[in-house]
């Protein structure tokens, strides 16, 4: 137990329509298939993560790609930056499950929000019309060194080719070494 609890920030109250918004597309998205490592967040992680993408200049006139995205935060970072006003050039969305391929498209279309999503297994490289295309990345890959290491590797194919752009990971807390592992991996991948 933590002498100093962590707790997370609380969402902006601007964003009370995005939460409803995005709950009511939660309720309704497909249930998770553990076969491929899904476990779906909650919408107020989805948020805060979103949050978290402005915050750190990744939405504003940024192409973004997320590589896998059983929690919707695709969706929520569309659905924050037409709250905030902000122009979003280009989400995509490169997943394995085909059902979750179908939602996302079908949810954009019927929220009126630019986002792209399609099938893709990530054990292939990426597409090349996908690589050297986006400003910066998004991924909550398995929990495991080397799905970290394949997913990375992944948006680093992604990024333009120039510096400056951003690579986000969410990864479960893990012990010391482990966290060496993840950072070497990471390091590694470029």
């Amino acid at each position: 137990r933590s002498v100093f609890p962590v707790t997370p920030p609380s969402i902006p109250t601007e964003l009370t329509g995005v939460s409803e918004a995005l709950a009511i597309h939660a309720s309704r998205r497909p249930e998770v298939d553990q076969t491929l490592d899904q476990s779906h967040a909650t919408c107020e992680t989805a948020i805060r993560r979103a949050v978290y993408l402005y915050e750190n200049d990744a939405l504003e006139g940024r192409s973004l790609l997320f590589l896998g995205d059983d929690d919707l935060t695709s969706l929520s970072v569309a659905l924050v930056a037409r709250a905030l006003g902000m122009g979003l050039i280009e989400v995509v969305v490169a997943d394995v499950d085909p059902r979750l391929v179908t939602f996302i498209n079908d949810t954009a279309s019927a929220e009126g929000l630019s986002i792209e999503a399609f099938h893709h297994d990530l054990r292939s490289p990426l597409p090349t019309e996908r690589t050297g295309r986006f400003d910066a990345f998004f991924t909550d890959p398995p929990y495991t060194l080397d799905g970290l290491a394949l997913f990375v590797s992944r948006g680093v194919e992604a990024l333009i080719p120039e510096v400056g752009k951003q690579g986000f990971v969410c990864f479960g807390r893990r012990s010391p070494a482990e966290t060496f592992g993840m950072v070497d991996r990471i390091l590694r991948s470029g």
